[in-house]
């Protein structure tokens, strides 16, 4: 979840800028499980439950650049945060002699980047809607055991309707 204020300069009449910061929250939960199948025998599992909470801040910069004399535009964000937070794992082995669960708490820093570039088609002076693709990257998510954590690449197509007052 992203808490934001922005300023965006009078520049151009086709140009708009807007540099923002806020802060942004983050919640994430990775879960894994696994079970040998032992013919015959008991069979060996592993549960484990990792989950991350954490809020920091975040600074970014849109653009966005209208065609003159026609409804269409090119636009683009670029943004960044550093997030602040604990990681609690829950691993729970069972070798036939009963579960065992350990517990384990730290604290994390998640660096989150992301970028987005679009085809722009503005409907009125106010209104707009993008088509373009987008991608994000969260380092430090995901910890599980016996390796170090590991980052999250989303990325894909998207579609914006943005109207301005």
């Amino acid at each position: 979840m992203d808490v934001e204020v922005g300023y965006a300069p009078e520049l151009d009449d086709n140009l708009d800028v807007r540099i923002f910061g806020g802060a942004r929250g983050m919640y994430a939960d990775n879960s894994f499980s696994a079970t040998e199948d032992k013919a015959g025998a008991f069979d060996n599992s592993a549960a484990i439950d990792s989950k991350f909470f954490g809020i920091g801040p975040r600074l970014g910069l849109d653009l966005a650049k209208r065609f003159s004399d026609t409804p269409f535009g090119v636009s683009g964000s670029v943004a960044g945060a550093v997030i602040f937070g604990t990681a609690k794992q829950t691993t729970t082995i069972d070798t036939g002699g009963g579960p065992a669960t350990t517990e384990s708490e730290v604290s994390e820093t998640v660096v989150n980047l992301e970028t987005s570039i679009g085809l722009d088609y503005h409907i009125a002076n106010n209104a707009t809607v993008t088509i373009g693709y987008r991608g994000e990257h969260f380092s430090d998510v995901s910890n599980f055991p016996g390796g170090d954590a590991e980052g999250i690449w989303s990325h894909g197509p998207f579609l914006k309707a943005k109207i301005s007052f």
